[in-house]
């Protein structure tokens, strides 16, 4: 690909950016960065409903502290979707605590 700004088209561009002749940008009109977008965490404690939290998160916020004897330790920083869409025992497991009442706050 062929550079088409010549080395004083540039410089002329520049200069209008940092004296300021080109127009400012308002707040209003810059996007939001991906990586600050705030996730809306779901009000209640029904595991379905907070399939995007990890799974020690959620467990601190909605479950007693009990559940932690049996929850299975490999799966505590795993999100609740990769636990509730888990085939392995301790997948099934995990997520029959995760919505055992006895473990409800």
């Amino acid at each position: 690909m062929r550079n088409i700004f010549t080395r004083s088209a540039v410089a002329a561009l520049m200069s209008m950016l940092l004296i300021g002749a080109a127009p400012a940008l308002e707040a209003s009109a810059v996007p939001t960065p991906p990586d600050r977008v705030q996730i809306e965490v779901a009000e209640s404690c029904q595991a379905n409903d907070n399939l995007f939290q990890i799974a020690d998160t959620f467990i601190s916020k909605c479950r007693k502290a009990s559940i932690r004897r049996e929850f299975p330790a490999q799966l505590q920083s795993s999100t609740l979707r990769v636990i509730k869409d888990g085939r392995t025992a301790i997948h099934r497991k995990a997520w029959k605590l995760l919505n055992d009442r006895r473990f409800m706050k």
